[in-house]
């Protein structure tokens, strides 16, 4: 649970999530069942997104393909 998330929950603001969802690591699916506006886009676009991102740039990028970046180059869009 996000910091956010347990803030909420001591303020009595969220209901608490029952032991055996949170057990099964599934307290992001009750969250988003009683905060469907506020947690929709965060948990059903965001989420996939980034892991595409991340497939994406493991497939595309290998260690050795990664430029290494010179002090000049840096800071040569503050000259």
């Amino acid at each position: 649970m996000a910091g956010g998330a347990a803030i909420d929950r001591l303020a009595g603001v969220v209901s608490t999530c029952p032991n055996f969802l949170s057990d099964a690591g599934l307290e992001w699916l009750y969250r988003l069942w009683h905060e469907p506006k506020r947690l929709a886009t965060r948990y059903l676009l965001g989420n996939p997104a980034f892991l595409m991102q991340i497939a994406l740039a493991k497939v595309q990028v290998r260690p050795t393909e990664v430029l290494e970046i010179q002090p000049q180059q840096r800071l040569s869009y503050l000259r």
